[in-house]
């Protein structure tokens, strides 16, 4: 189960792949980007998987052996995996077969990950933290079997080219399929229950295709979001 607290007793999406029963994963993030919304959402798309958050690496080598051996994955955001220390990532990739990482929200920052000394070894995958559940999960399944995945959009992307802004392109066009059929919901006045009933999701699901939502276009709450998506109708 999904916790907080060191436990001490996976563009186009990847080909799905089976997951290792029993397993671990941990985000690692001071900023706190990870919510517990995403993790408990995680959890229920991977079973067997018990989802852990940290603040840094070092609470994860300091978590009792029963279960940090069975850590398959450490996603870490931006500053994590900028202060990653090779050596100890390193260690736990060649001891326990420990993957690491990094969903960023700023696709420049993690960009110039690229030429950081840690990548590829340890650090083997990088893709969005708004990427939609669907994407997101694939990923995860991707990595925890010991692959690596790294956005499309970094392969080609200079270190130093300046991010898109909302201006520069349709924010709906960001939207996954299943993105833009919850956000058609909202906007006809469905709440969450109703939403999850209509598309056969948990209702954890669908909020946390409303944070992406709310994320990539740029607005403070689903109203916004949904007034948007009105106004675009109209045109």
């Amino acid at each position: 189960m999904y916790s907080d607290r060191i436990l001490t007793g996976e563009e186009r999406e990847p080909a799905a792949q089976p997951v290792p029963i029993e397993a671990s994963l941990g985000f690692v993030s001071r900023r706190h980007l990870f919510s517990d919304c995403l993790c408990r959402a995680t959890e229920a798309e991977l079973p067997g998987v018990h989802v852990t958050k940290f603040d840094d690496v070092h609470e994860v080598m300091a978590a009792g052996p029963q279960w940090r051996d069975y850590l398959r994955l450490i996603v870490l955001d931006e500053s994590a995996a900028e202060a990653l220390d090779v050596v100890q990532a390193r260690w736990l990739t060649r001891n326990i077969g420990t993957q690491f990482a990094c969903a960023f929200s700023n696709a420049g920052r993690a960009a110039r990950l690229m030429e950081n000394s840690a990548y590829p070894d340890p650090l083997g995958s990088l893709f969005p933290l708004n990427m939609g559940i669907d994407g997101w999960i694939s990923v995860l399944k991707l990595c925890l079997t010991g692959h690596h995945y790294v956005s499309p959009d970094l392969m080609s992307r200079p270190a130093s080219a300046p991010l898109d802004t909302p201006d520069e392109v349709d924010r709906l066009a960001c939207l996954t399929p299943r993105e833009r059929e919850v956000l058609e919901l909202v906007a006809g006045g469905c709440q969450n229950k109703e939403i999850a009933a209509r598309l056969e999701l948990s209702e954890n699901t669908v909020k946390l295709h409303l944070r992406n939502i709310i994320s990539k276009l740029g607005v403070h709450n689903r109203t916004e979001a949904a007034m948007i998506h009105v106004q675009h109708r109209r045109h």
